[in-house]
């Protein structure tokens, strides 16, 4: 399995770097930062998110892991789903949502 990941990793074409700052969300609003990763051949799937405030100060986190393997595509809409399940579960109106899927 190892060599299995090191030749996915390996063989991903490498492009110029595309650095990115994260920037706080405006005034009176949450942001959700949400991303997810596989590893091809292991059977499992994750997601994660972070919420932070006008601030820029910690809000909260989940994480989840499945046992299903999907794009990496499927995965971040995964991800996007739960942040807007949660969004509606806690109240909050003003959310931004961010993702580094370029699809999303």
């Amino acid at each position: 399995m190892a060599f299995a990941v090191w030749n996915e990793w390996f063989t991903v074409p490498a492009g110029d770097p595309i650095y990115v700052r994260w920037e706080k969300p405006g005034v009176g609003w949450i942001k959700y930062n949400v991303d997810a990763a596989f590893v091809g051949g292991s059977g499992v799937t994750s997601m994660g998110l972070c919420f932070r405030n006008t601030n820029g100060q910690f809000v909260a986190d989940l994480t989840q892991w499945q046992q299903l393997v999907y794009s990496v595509v499927k995965v971040e809409a995964w991800a996007l789903l739960h942040a807007m399940k949660e969004t509606i579960h806690r109240g909050f109106e003003q959310v931004q949502f961010e993702s580094d899927s370029m699809l999303l």
